[in-house]
């Protein structure tokens, strides 16, 4: 759902406009679905969003990708 048919999702502003707890229910199931037998792949960037009058104040970008077939499975 988060995809929307596309092949990969930012899910930073999802994550920021759910607020919490939400947001953490909301990466926890991009997690979930990114185990070794799931179909994505969460990928954390190497930033920091800070927003300190935002309900999640600090918030690291994320991105949730679709495998492909020749991606394999992790640690293959």
């Amino acid at each position: 759902m988060l995809l929307a048919g596309a092949d990969e999702a930012d899910l930073t502003d999802e994550l920021a406009a759910a607020g919490w707890p939400d947001a953490a229910r909301l990466l926890l199931s991009a997690l979930r679905a990114s185990g070794s037998e799931g179909d994505f792949d969460v990928d954390f960037r190497d930033e920091l969003r800070v927003e300190p009058d935002a309900a999640v104040t600090y918030l690291t970008p994320v991105l949730l990708r679709r495998r492909t077939p020749e991606w394999g499975a992790p640690g293959e």
